[in-house]
């Protein structure tokens, strides 16, 4: 994030002030500044460009109950008390994003999410997984081979989960906030001022009392503080063109590619990352050959019916932390500026719950629990 003096000095910033600056116009601060809207804050949210503008519209619009890990992976991570935890979160976040799109009117059929293995080796994850999940008290079911009839080895099912329209959802929550929004205003400097906080944007000078970034991967840039705790991953997507068939279930294949189809009967595909992974840790949000043909090779091979036809591609940053969970907390040079980031690709499973926990971390003191930062430190 940098601003040049020109940009700066093209009109006289203006001197506003505010209880609470959000920083960052996605699901995470728009959501939050709600919440602290609520408590009678006067708040601010500032966005680089506009609402949605980022990972929160960009990514493939999937709700789900769970994190990056399968069950079993999770539990080897975070221990079973862990997961399970982590989970119930998740499931929470998912209920709460269903309301908000009712509330909204935003279409999210509830479709289910079809976990697919192409191997026996991830089958056999699977397969542990559901058992665990099962005797943990989430629903979910092992079937060994595939219901959808592409060839897969086996399916986990987890029949809550859903897609919607992530950046449709993002800006109404953003402008029904209660927050005055300030929009195409990059930050480009955090100081401090007597007791106050000093935020310096390209077009505005704003005092406030606490700040929240929730600018996900791009925190790096603000503060190196963040640097050796979150780092860009790109993802890619294409969208076919209409097909007659129908795929009624979200599908996410290990490390590979994620797919959905939407109401008007295009399938939107995604991933390919972890081919290229050293080339997909970068900041340009543009789409790349190789990655989009791992992407093209992977929907031919199982949904031949589209022809190979493409109508649309894009590209959006993630923001990753080592353990593929989001981390709040304040900076350590400057104690009333908090922070949640790096989502690892699950801000639609996790952002609400998590922007929850920052609200009370800031006005409460309470422990962020698992998403809490000395995890890492």
């Amino acid at each position: 994030m940098t601003v040049s003096v020109w940009q700066e000095m093209n009109s006289k910033p203006s001197k506003v002030s505010h209880d609470v600056v959000v920083i960052g116009a996605g699901i995470v601060g728009s959501y939050l500044a709600g919440l602290l809207n609520k408590t009678g804050k006067d708040v601010a949210i500032i966005e680089a460009r506009h609402p949605a503008s980022g990972a929160s519209g960009r990514n493939a619009g999937m709700v789900l109950v769970g994190s990056r890990d399968s069950y079993s992976e999770a539990v080897d991570r975070f221990g079973r008390d862990g997961a399970q935890d982590l989970w119930k979160l998740t499931e929470e976040n998912v209920h709460t994003m269903g309301e908000l799109a009712d509330q909204f009117g935003i279409e999210h059929n509830i479709s289910g999410a079809s976990y697919i293995a192409l191997d026996d080796n991830f089958a056999n994850v699977l397969r542990s997984s559901a058992d665990m999940l099962n005797q943990d008290g989430f629903d979910a079911e092992y079937v060994d081979g595939d219901p959808l009839g592409r060839g897969f080895r086996a399916t986990l099912i987890q029949p809550n989960d859903f897609g919607t329209q992530p950046a449709e959802l993002s800006a109404n929550l953003t402008f029904t906030s209660g927050a005055t929004l300030y929009e195409n205003d990059e930050v480009f400097a955090i100081g401090e001022e007597k007791s106050h906080l000093v935020i310096r944007t390209r077009r505005h000078i704003v005092t406030c009392e606490k700040a929240v970034l929730a600018i996900n991967a791009y925190a790096p840039l603000l503060d190196p503080f963040f640097q050796s705790l979150v780092e860009p991953a790109r993802g890619q997507v294409l969208l076919t063109t209409p097909v007659s068939t129908t795929i009624d279930t979200l599908g996410l294949v290990n490390q590979s590619c994620y797919f959905r189809q939407l109401e008007d009967g295009r399938i939107l595909v995604g991933g390919g990352r972890f081919q290229h992974i050293e080339q997909e840790r970068t900041y340009a949000d543009e789409t790349t050959a190789n990655v989009q043909g791992v992407i093209k090779n992977f929907f031919t091979q199982y949904f031949p019916e589209s022809d190979g036809q493409v109508d649309r591609r894009w590209a959006g940053i993630h923001g990753m932390t080592h353990d593929g969970l989001p981390i709040i907390g304040r900076l350590p040079h400057q104690k009333e500026v908090y922070f949640v980031v790096g989502f690892s690709g699950h801000g639609n499973s996790m952002g609400l719950v998590a922007g929850e926990r920052t609200v009370e971390f800031m006005l409460n003191g309470r422990d962020p629990g698992i998403f809490n930062i000395a995890r890492l430190q």
